[in-house]
């Protein structure tokens, strides 16, 4: 770089923080509207306010322009412009700028290339520029003339740059999303060699400067003219071609099926060398003395009516995109905004009949549609392409509409025509959209009549303005000439690359991404500097650095110690965490750059926090865009971890905004994500993924979130637990360039009874072996174990080493060997196990451990287990659930916050005070108040829980709907869990907590202390590889305890552990086995008769009976009330016999009698035992001589709410056994229960 001081005395250099609290842009335009205000003589000066969006420069000239008018400063004319704008817009704006009829321009750094306008006196930045570069470029326009400043009184001109503390974090993401990748140079090279096989010369041809719209990799890069020529200036550099004149105005041409001879445009393509198989470039210039034509849309029209005729083909292809909106009107048939839009502007048109020019501002916005009027403005600018009419603007800034037409009514047959053109516009190009192709301009124009191109474009621009379709592209491209170098042309352009020549370019162009993020840097250390000689300082010895690494040193070494840029440049919270990882940890993170990976990562191992180290080094070090990494995770506590971390660190490295643009989603959130609204409202969450490979079959825009291209990376977590539905959908989400990095343990295959329906057998062994040779992946390992001690890995691994059927041989290495940790076990004694369970708890709460899980194999032991233990233990530690028979949103206190919540359904989470979590604490907190109900409070923790992840993870505009249906699709308990967990972590929460959980709920979590128990379930294993999946059920058990592992040893684990089948047991020394039915089944909400193993509830006479129980103690309230507001997990429940000849009903044979359910704390029947299991229960006892008439034992385990089935559902034929306000309120609640039943 040379000695440059691009900076003069009068250039003020003011750099403005916006303060704390106040929003960016309203701050900045309101310090601008005063500034300008204050100092401005618009008879003297110009202003230039540079923007870095289209859509905004539009936005705030009008906004800025309307707070002039009403300070009573119309003087002070405002005005954009932008590259989006028409060649004659630009040119008139400029024009009305240099000559005072605008004073003040919203820009983006498009203007001012080779203009100089000597009276520019005011520059402000509304955020920052790219680079110090374009900075110190675009205020550099100011202030040119000694003599215009003289007269305006300006000794300083005014620069002016806003900024806060997150500008530079979305500056550099903005860098990272227009980030060029080495595969994108063989994409590019890809389109050129299949654009090149339709010339008829393929050495020496003219591409259009849009090209990469034609490419699938590329279609989606932002800013697609600028980012296709960086990627040619880089194929130069390989040497694969030379670039050529740029040439203005031409168009690819081929003959049709059907060739006239006669026909001029024939005979022109033939004597360029065309065929029907080859194209040709051909000048418009050259187009239009053929023909003797005289406007550009002469030509246009004249081709595609040649091509409707299939004389010639139009090689010219488009890459138009349906928006969310226009999809939604296009599937509904019913394109009603436009037809509003045409209605609108043919009504206000009637009162045109007999004048010559109307004024754009006395024009009314329409009402019926929020979405017509913002795009009003715009449709009103359409009748400047109708003939017959113009817009012209006047001094003050007003635009005119002038009528110029000799026949009034011409124009309205042309908007009556473009509403006929539009539905089949739409029609193609959803089509077009959904196969993810591009569309030939010539096919689509020849849907129309062809008659006027002028209309046609009328119409595409007029879909696109009220917001149904997206596209950038000109009919008439401006091209390259281009040569290819046919022997490096055909060779691809691999990473890394294996040439000498090659890696070298390859390495100027990774210098040249770190050299933009440097120059970014740099206007970011100008600002920290203090004074005006300070910055001038800078500037020249910037601008005196030969190469990288010397700006690297200037900046660092000038910036303090203290310096937030400084601390962000130095990566000091990313080398610290670097840092941290062992060598296993280090080289997966290294790995995973350029190459598939499948890694094996044991229990305890750090597997979480090296992926977020891959992704933070994907992002920090190898400037990867965050929008091109997907993470896809087991389950939403997985992805709240994720996010809440990588947010931390992100926002210390000073990529901030960089967390907002990862996409990281469970399998079933991001089938969410992608097909949205499209998914049918009867798909439960198990069915999405099916649904995703069903439509993605036939549309492949819906594969990825909003059409987007594939992702560049994409991380696998808890990969064990793949099926083929989820492996499917791995396969349709990667692109061809995508690196897939899968994290799991086969060692920790516990699910695979959900593949025994497949030929896969029940390990997960085999998908890994399918990854590692379907992707070409490395194989890697962690093996290096954080979580526990020396004696319970010890253990573990010689478990678990039983296996024969495991990819990872390498044993769990403690990673500090002086930490023994604590493992024991001991014999059952079946008659004493619930002892056993509770002296072995007290003894570990002796340890002051924070969390002891007792993990169960069955939900069915857990909830015999619960009562006794929530008895000894409830005032001593607290103590939480997770099993479970039914979703969380049916548990009753949830359903009743969700009721409580439907009025708010519409309302954002952001809009709450103070804020949305505090909002969910008062509404629980006022319906137990205000019900009186004795509920427990440990299913308002785990909501409170989901509360903070939503609030923290989702954007604020989500709504109360949103937050509703993420609480109904909540399925796995464990996920609350973990949720809880992290939520107390964040909140300083200290607390004992005893966990009662089944395995398979407690995947991804640790514990201080884990008490197993023997499994008393009725399951034959009878194969070698059942035995194999229930070790490793009892080998994740294990390894989930830090400290104190203790195993109490049954039967049933020594045949395990010896690899011996194991028939059914029993243990009635115990006590009988009592577990409630169901009433409905809540897992799928559609009704039914569910279980129904023990209860008579909606099958007969009972259920009115019961429903509309009335209590005696004189309250006079209905059973349902009690169940609703009285009874709570942990309440005692008897067993009272009942003589058959109290109560009869004649539908059912006669019995000796039956029992009924009996809560204690109430005393009150809530529920009756069918007479089979009735008869059962009684003989139990009989046969043993033991008392049977009051049974003891049994606890309420939850009290959940189940939707009364409608019409034609399963189990809808029982609703008329049910009593009349159970039907009118359309639900009832049924108390679970399980326990041993003994005598009293």
């Amino acid at each position: 770089m040379t000695q440059h001081l691009p900076i003069q005395s009068y250039h003020s250099l003011e750099f403005h923080k916006i303060p704390q609290g106040q929003e960016h842009d309203p701050y900045a335009l309101e310090t601008i509207r005063d500034v300008l205000m204050s100092n401005m003589n618009p008879q003297l000066s110009r202003g230039i306010i540079f923007l870095n969006n289209r859509k905004k420069c539009e936005e705030y000239a009008e906004k800025l322009e309307q707070e002039f008018a009403k300070r009573g400063r119309k003087d002070l004319a405002v005005g954009f412009y932008h590259a989006g704008m028409a060649a004659e817009e630009r040119s008139s704006t400029e024009s009305e700028f240099r000559n005072g009829e605008r004073v003040v321009i919203f820009a983006t750094k498009a203007f001012g290339m080779g203009i100089d306008i000597p009276n520019i006196h005011f520059v402000f930045h509304q955020r920052p520029p790219s680079n110090l570069e374009n900075y110190l470029q675009e205020i550099g326009r100011a202030g040119r003339d000694s003599q215009s400043r003289e007269q305006a009184g300006m000794e300083k001109v005014r620069c002016i740059l806003f900024y806060s503390e997150t500008s530079f974090a979305k500056a550099k993401t903005t860098l990272q999303t227009h980030r060029l990748h080495w595969s994108d140079l063989e994409s590019m090279r890809l389109a050129i060699a299949e654009y090149r096989q339709q010339q008829a010369n393929p050495n020496h041809f003219i591409i259009p400067v849009d090209l990469i719209k034609e490419s699938n990799d590329l279609k989606d890069k932002k800013n697609p003219e600028t980012t296709q020529r960086m990627l040619l200036y880089w194929l130069e550099e390989l040497g694969k071609i030379k670039l050529g004149d740029r040439v203005v105005s031409h168009i690819n041409l081929s003959l049709g099926s059907s060739p006239t001879i006669a026909s001029p445009l024939v005979k022109l393509v033939e004597q360029n060398g065309g065929s029907r198989e080859k194209s040709v470039s051909i000048l418009i210039s050259t187009i239009q003395d053929t023909l003797n034509l005289s406007s550009v849309n002469q030509v246009l029209t004249a081709l595609f009516q040649a091509h409707k005729r299939e004389e010639i083909r139009v090689q010219r292809n488009l890459r138009i995109n349906m928006t969310k909106f226009g999809i939604e009107e296009a599937d509904q048939k019913a394109y009603k905004l436009y037809e509003l839009a045409q209605f609108e502007l043919k009504k206000i048109s009637l009162n045109w009949q007999d004048k010559q020019e109307i004024s754009f501002k006395d024009l009314q916005f329409p009402d019926g549609s929020d979405r017509l009027a913002k795009s009003w403005p715009k449709m009103v600018r359409l009748l400047n392409r109708l003939n017959g009419i113009s817009l012209r603007s006047k001094a003050d800034g007003v635009q005119q509409i002038r009528i110029r037409s000799q026949n009034p009514t011409s124009w309205r047959k042309e908007l009556e025509q473009i509403q006929q053109i539009c539905p089949k516009l739409l029609a193609d190009i959803q089509k077009n959209h959904e196969r993810q192709k591009t569309i030939n301009l010539g096919d689509l124009m020849a849907l129309t009549s062809g008659e006027h191109s002028h209309l046609f474009k009328a119409t595409l621009s007029w879909l696109r303005d009220l917001g149904y379709i997206r596209y950038e592209q000109d009919f008439i491209p401006t091209s390259l000439e281009l040569q290819i170098n046919d022997e490096s042309f055909e060779s691809s352009i691999v990473d890394p690359s294996t040439r000498q020549a090659d890696r070298e370019v390859q390495q100027k162009f990774e210098d040249y991404h770190v050299l933009k993020e440097w120059r970014l840097n740099a206007l970011a250390a100008l600002i920290e500097h203090a004074t005006i000689e300070q910055r001038v300082d800078f500037i020249q010895q910037y601008f005196a650095c030969k190469n990288i690494k010397e700006i690297e040193e200037l900046i660092l070494n000038q910036l303090p110690e203290s310096s937030w840029l400084g601390s962000q440049l130095r990566l000091e919270a990313f080398t610290k965490e670097m840092n941290q990882l062992n060598h296993q940890q280090k080289q997966m993170v290294e790995a995973c750059v350029k190459k598939s990976l499948i890694v094996t990562a044991g229990p305890g191992t750090g597997k979480t926090r090296t992926l977020l180290l891959c992704v933070a080094n994907l992002i920090v070090q190898e400037r990867e865009n965050p929008d091109d990494i997907l993470v896809l995770a087991y389950n939403a506590a997985v992805v709240a971890e994720l996010r809440s971390r990588l947010n931390n660190l992100l926002r210390d490295l000073g990529y901030a905004s960089s967390y907002n643009r990862l996409h990281i989603y469970t399998f079933h959130g991001y089938v969410r994500r992608s097909l949205g609204d499209r998914l049918p409202p009867e798909c439960t969450v198990e069915q999405y993924p099916a649904e995703y490979l069903n439509m993605t079959t036939t549309n492949k825009s819906l594969l990825r979130p909003n059409g987007r291209e594939a992702p560049h990376y994409i991380f696998v977590d808890e990969y064990q637990d793949i099926n083929d539905q989820r492996y499917e959908m791995l396969l349709r989400i990667k692109g061809d360039n995508t690196h897939l990095i899968a994290i799991g343990d086969d060692d920790q295959s516990i699910y695979g009874y959900e593949r025994t329906s497949s030929a896969v057998s029940r390990s997960s062994a085999a998908y890994f072996k399918q990854f590692e040779t379907e992707f070409q992946a490395n194989l890697h390992q962690l093996t290096i174990n954080y979580r526990s001690g020396n004696d319970i890995l010890t253990k573990a691994n010689q478990y678990i080493s039983k296996n024969k059927i495991r990819l990872r041989n390498e044993p769990l290495i403690p990673a500090q060997n002086d930490i023994k940790g604590h493992y024991s076990q001991s014999p059952q004694t079946p008659e004493r196990t619930l002892e056993q369970i509770s002296e072995k708890i007290a003894d570990i709460l002796k340890g002051k451990h924070s969390s002891v899980a007792v993990l169960f194999r069955t939900n069915a032991e857990l909830y015999r287990t619960l009562g006794p233990i929530q008895k000894r233990f409830q005032n001593q530690a607290q103590i939480r659930v997770q099993g479970g028979k039914y979703k969380f949103a049916s548990l009753r206190q949830i359903a009743v916050v969700l009721d409580r919540l439907q009025p708010e359904r519409d309302h954002r989470i952001d809009s709450f005070e103070p804020d949305f979590l505090t909002y969910i604490s008062n509404i629980y907190s006022n319906c137990k108040l205000n019900l009186g109900a004795d509920w427990d409070d440990n299913s308002y923790s785990l909501l409170v829980a989901a509360a903070w992840f939503f609030e923290a993870s989702y954007p604020g505009y989500s709504t109360i709907s949103d937050f509703i249906d993420y609480i109904q699709n909540i399925g796995d308990f464990s996920e609350l869990l973990r949720l809880d967990q992290l939520y107390s972590t964040s909140q300083q929460q200290a607390k004992t907590n005893i966990i009662l959980s089944t395995i398979h709920k407690i995947k991804g979590l640790e514990f201080d202390a884990v008490l197993i128990p023997p499994a008393d379930c009725n399951q034959d294993i009878s194969s070698q590889e059942a035995i194999e999946e229930e070790r490793r059920l009892r080998y994740v058990a294990m390894t989930r305890a830090r400290d104190y592992l203790h195993i109490l040893v049954g039967e049933r684990e020594e045949k395990l552990f010896k690899g011996e089948f194991i028939k059914q047991q029993k243990n009635p020394q115990i006590g009988l086995k009592f577990d409630s039915g169901s009433g409905y089944d809540a897992n799928n909400d559609k009704g039914g008769r569910g279980m129904l193993t023990l209860f008579t509830f909606a099958q007969d006479e009972y259920a009115e009976k019961y429903t509309n129980h009335q209590v005696t103690q004189g309250t006079g309230e209905g059973l349902q009330w009690v169940i609703f507001k009285s009874i709570c997990e942990g309440d005692d429940l008897e067993l009272h016999w009942q003589e058959e000849s109290v109560t009869s009903y004649p539908n059912y044979p006669k019995t000796p009698g039956y029992y009924h359910l009996y809560h204690c704390k109430s005393q009150t029947k809530i529920a009756r035992v069918t007479r089979a299991n009735s008869k059962k229960i009684c003989g139990f006892f009989q046969k043993e001589e033991l008392p049977f008439n009051v049974l003891v034992g049994i606890y309420v385990t939850n009290v959940s709410r189940f939707r009364v089935p409608n019409a034609g559902e399963d189990g809808s034929k029982y609703n008329s056994n049910l009593c009349s306000s159970v039907c009118q309120q359309k639900y009832y609640y049924i108390v679970d229960c399980a326990g041993y039943l003994k005598t009293r």
